[in-house]
């Protein structure tokens, strides 16, 4: 049985067990669920969102990949609603952070004006 394998099987084991209320929220880039009642895992295939998870004092690495893609899994004690609140928060946060990335418009450029210096004697 390989990781890749092992990882697989912890998943489902982890779905089995949380299947009473087996509702996972979140996206392709953070996921959480249910594992047991008042713990939460929290999936990212994301390096930054994992650092994060991270530096949380109450999380704890349970999964990584060994093999393939980048795959982080952390776990922990929390009520359902902060779990949502948390995994919101972090997504917001990451597209909040790719949205304001793309190159914003100068003052003078919202106002009409252009950037460049008009050259004196230029050809009309």
């Amino acid at each position: 049985m390989n990781a890749l394998q092992k990882i697989r099987g912890a998943l489902l084991h982890a779905r089995e067990v949380s299947s009473e209320h087996s509702d996972t929220f979140g996206n392709s880039d953070l996921c959480a669920w249910r594992y047991v009642p008042g713990v939460f895992r929290f999936q990212t295939r994301r390096p930054d969102l994992a650092k994060k998870l991270a530096q949380r004092s109450g999380a704890s690495l349970v999964t990584w990949s060994v093999n393939g893609d980048y795959l982080r899994i952390y776990q922990e004690t929390m009520p359902r609603r902060q779990a949502i609140k948390l995994v919101e928060r972090y997504l917001k946060a990451a597209n909040d952070g790719f949205f304001t990335r793309i190159s914003r418009r100068t003052r003078q450029n919202r106002l009409g004006v252009s950037a460049q210096p008009e050259v004196p004697n230029a050809r009309k």
